[in-house]
Formats: structure tokens, sequence, C-alpha cells
């Protein structure tokens, strides 16, 4: 049978404390006493970690790093039908239109298998959707042969987060205009000849 007693002494548990004690057990009438004995035992720091925010839309889901000497990875299981993805640190962004848990895994390298790491799990939730533009450009051709064209545009805004956008053209920005605005003119731009990247 094993009889277990709790010590009293306090242990700095933010570092990793090896520590080492001599050994003597005595029987009760002092005529009887082992040879001492040495014994090395390494504390570890209890690994522990706060949600700092849980996700949504305007805040990354993240935990606090309660130690320099820990780690943490991070799964990402979704229910809104994305797949699985990982990654590495503290805090994860939550993307637009999604929810599911984080699960991080913080680690202290330097402490053996069983006290080495631990599991936190942070739920997160964004229904904000995701902001699209769909543009349409055509042209007219040169313009009474003098050297410019005029440009028409059709622009459609799925989930936009203003009521306005700019146009650019070969880095040159034009507007604002209404997302509402059936077509868009701009005219009188110069044809050079030459063609350019988006």
């Amino acid at each position: 049978m094993i009889e277990s007693i709790a010590a009293s002494d306090s242990i700095d548990l933010t570092v990793q404390n090896p520590t080492t004690v001599w050994v003597t057990a005595v029987s009760l009438d002092g005529n009887c006493e082992s040879e001492a004995v040495s014994v090395t035992a390494t504390s570890y720091p209890t690994i522990t970690a706060t949600t700092l925010t849980a996700g949504d839309c305007d805040a990354n889901a993240n935990i606090s790093q309660d130690n320099d000497n820990f780690t943490a990875t991070y799964t990402v299981a979704y229910t809104t039908g994305e797949g699985e993805i990982s990654g590495n640190g503290f805090a994860f962004d939550v993307p637009l239109a999604s929810s599911g848990v984080v699960t991080f895994i913080v680690e202290n390298s330097n402490a053996p298998e069983g006290c080495n790491m631990e599991t936190f799990a942070v739920d997160f939730i964004c229904t904000e959707q995701p902001c699209s533009i769909d543009a349409t450009a055509t042209t007219s051709g040169c313009v009474g042969g003098s050297g410019t064209y005029d440009l028409s545009l059709d622009v459609v805004a799925t989930n936009p987060s203003s009521n306005q956008f700019l146009a650019i053209v070969d880095g040159m920005e034009y507007g604002p205009f209404n997302y509402l605005a059936s077509t868009i003119m701009i005219e009188g731009l110069a044809g050079n000849g030459q063609t350019s990247g988006p």
C-alpha cells in the first residue's frame, strides 16, 4: 500500500526547478535507520492560458501566453463547411461568414511527456458576409480621331461595405460613383497604343 502526504514548501512554478534532497527512513523508536539516499526532482511550470477574446467579425480568437517558454499551435474545425486547417501561434484570424472551434495546443518543450502540453478550445462565429464586386467594361473606340476613347463601366456589388466605389483605369482613380448607377461613363481617356497590367 502506498501512503502519501503533502509537503508545505512553496515552489516557484514559473520556471524549471531541479531540486536534490537526501532522504533517510528512521523508525519511530530510533533503533533503526536507513542509509541516506539522494533523489533529484524537477518541477515544471503548470501550462495555463486564458481566452483573451472569443472570435468574431471584429476580433481574432486568441489565448494568453502565460510563459515565455510556451509555444502554441492550433487546429480549426469549421461548422460552416470548410475543411480543417492548422497553424502556429496564440491567435487565429476569424474569416468572414464562418463559425467553428479553434483548439490551441500549448506546449513547453523543456518539460517531459505528461506535463509538457495542454489544450484550450475557443469558439468563434462571424455572420458578416464577404464583399465582392463584378465589373464589366467596354470602350467606344477613338472619339473623332482625337486619340481618346470613352469607357463604359457596369458594376454589380454583393454585400458592399459602403454605397460607393472608385474606378481605377491604368493607375488613375475616377469617382467615387454610386453602386446604384446602371452604367458609368468615363470620357476622354488617352489612347496611347500601349497595353498595361491590372
